[in-house]
């Protein structure tokens, strides 16, 4: 089964779905958002009965857009907009898992959405919002600070990285989050890595009679978590980087935080990390019965964007579920059930070169219930400034996904204008490349040589930061030292012992690429902002800051060349 929480049933159907000599795309995504409306109606029901709520059918058929005849899966033909998510229409305080909105220092004083609500309760539909919520009510969408150091942002064809592991020497831990914004026929896709629930809440409880230096390091395996994004704007290359996003980049991550020691090897302490987990676990006997053992881990992945018609969205919506539900025997290998842990870490610069525990390591794989907001799901008929007056544009809702990496906790989210003040934000904007882009090194790549700023002083200047000038500009990094680096940015330890102190942003790197350099005659300054919306493929639903975006792009292509910005022997800038 590709996930734990969709049925042997609706897999099959959609694979039938796929394997259609006349597949049908739109179709394949209607499947997908079915699937996902039951999984939402299961995980209400579930909740309801954990809490003790005595409505659970009730609550559960907010979220009812499939309909169930054996192995079929049938989708009311009549869409509503937006058909109803728990991304967007959230279970109130007492039933939810998770905090309902981000924490107040990453959110302006104003929430998004006030007059975007406005227009919509203008526009046909279902009334307004009655006892049971009706499609309409959806959840706004909250401002953040783009210049937050907390956030590890992704842009258009970029993806990365975030982790949260607590450091034993400090007290207070500041949370990790990752967030990508300004989807609107894009696609953004994330999955979050961590212990399985069950098996993680079986370790704590047996670890109240242990050395307290053993409790110590299964601790911070119980508590660490990673999340890769990434922000799909074309479905060619999607598979590679859906695999890299796990395989490559997130689950290696993992031991790098978690297991890693200094003083050691790394697949040694990731073989002694998983030892010690099993142990914990009462799954000393693991070798002697391979199929008792439960998933050690759990992969949850999230989708958000890909407003609903658009040409764009619907070629990268398939793709993601093609690679999502494929069958096995087509090569399908992203939702693999175990792996063994040299497939992980070797090619890993602190790699050995010898085979250790071989016995595959379980892993389960989920659609978070709550992080699915896509296709039908984000999107509301809205009539355009410049549009035909009487017609209605398919416009999306959320332009954004933020993730809690270690508290797990996902909202809609946009940058708010005028705080783009992410690193490098008018070089990232600027980049133009036919493929996608990773803001941290991947497993398999080894040692990458970077630069620690821009090539030139104008360039430096113009991006407020230091130019890669002097003596020792340059190193070679690999993902286990990006980790590493990363956690160092986060906490540092004072000297009165461990109060937490807030370090610079994320670390992230910029690979080197080529862009067309502007002629300074184009006239794109005397372009009005109406004029720029024609740039994107969706006008009609774009975030208010999208001009703007726009003329810092130009601008910057304008004064720089790539040779003024990369040297010719580094592999990008790491900041």
């Amino acid at each position: 089964m590709p996930f734990d929480n969709v049925t042997a049933s609706e897999v099959q159907r959609m694979r039938e779905g796929l394997d259609d000599a006349n597949v049908n795309e739109t179709r394949v995504i209607n499947y997908a958002i079915a699937i996902s409306a039951s999984a939402m109606q299961r995980y209400v029901r579930k909740r309801c009965e954990v809490v003790g709520f005595s409505s659970a059918e009730g609550a559960a058929s907010m979220y009812g857009a499939t309909t169930h005849d054996g192995d079929a899966i049938n989708i009311n033909t009549e869409e509503i907009f937006p058909r109803p998510s728990l991304f967007l229409h959230p279970l109130p305080d007492k039933l939810s898992e998770y905090p309902t909105e981000p924490p107040q220092f990453l959110l302006d004083s104003e929430p998004l959405g006030q007059a975007q609500l406005r227009k919509v309760r203008e526009t046909p539909g279902p009334s307004g919002c009655t006892e049971q919520p009706q499609p309409q009510c959806f959840q706004n969408t909250f401002w953040i600070n783009g210049g937050a150091p907390d956030v590890m942002t992704v842009l258009q064809s970029e993806c990365g990285l975030s982790i949260f592991s607590p450091n034993p020497k400090v007290r207070n831990h500041r949370r990790s989050y990752i967030m990508s914004p300004d989807a609107t026929s894009c696609v953004i896709v994330a999955c979050r890595v961590g212990l399985n629930p069950a098996f993680r809440c079986k370790v704590m409880s047996a670890m109240q009679h242990t050395a307290p230096d053993e409790v110590g390091s299964i601790t911070r395996c119980c508590e660490t978590f990673t999340a890769a994004m990434c922000h799909f704007d074309k479905s060619r290359g999607m598979e590679v980087q859906l695999y890299n996003a796990l395989w490559e980049v997130a689950l290696p991550a993992w031991f790098y935080a978690a297991a890693s020691d200094e003083s050691d090897e790394v697949l040694d302490s990731a073989e002694r990390t998983i030892s010690s987990l099993y142990r914990f676990g009462g799954l000393q006997n693991v070798d002697s019965d391979e199929s008792a053992v439960p998933p050690l881990f759990l992969v949850e992945w999230f989708v958000v964007g890909g407003v609903y018609g658009s040409d764009d969205s619907t070629s990268i919506l398939y793709t993601l579920f093609t690679a999502f539900f494929g069958s096995e025997e087509a090569g399908n290998c992203l939702l693999m059930p175990s792996f063994c842990l040299w497939d992980v870490l070797a090619n890993s610069s602190h790699s050995t070169g010898r085979k250790l525990m071989t016995k595959p390591i379980q892993v389960a794989h989920r659609l978070r219930e709550d992080g699915l907001c896509f296709w039908s799901f984000n999107t509301v008929p809205r009539p355009w400034h410049l549009g035909k007056e009487g017609v209605l544009y398919f416009c999306t809702i959320s332009w954004g996904l933020l993730i809690d990496v270690g508290g797990g906790g996902c909202w809609p989210v946009a940058v708010k204008p005028q705080t783009r003040d992410y690193p490098l934000a008018a070089l990232r904007h600027s980049l133009i490349s036919a493929s996608y882009r990773w803001t941290c090194p991947l497993r398999s790549e080894g040692l990458l040589t970077v630069s620690s700023g821009p090539l030139t002083d104008r360039v430096a200047a113009y991006l407020s930061v230091k130019a890669a000038t002097d003596e020792g500009c340059c190193k070679a990094i690999s993902l286990l030292e990006y980790v590493a680096l990363f956690m160092r940015r986060r906490f540092e330890d004072d000297s009165d012992g461990g109060v937490v102190q807030g370090r610079c942003h994320c670390p992230i790197l910029v690979r080197r690429c080529r862009w067309e350099k502007l002629n300074p005659s184009v006239t794109i300054r005397l372009l009005s902002d109406d004029n720029l919306l024609q740039f994107s493929t969706t006008p009609y639903c774009e975030p208010p800051d999208f001009s703007a975006i726009m003329r810092v792009s130009f601008d910057f292509r304008v004064k720089f060349g790539p040779e003024d910005v990369f040297s010719s022997d580094v592999s990008g800038i790491l900041m």
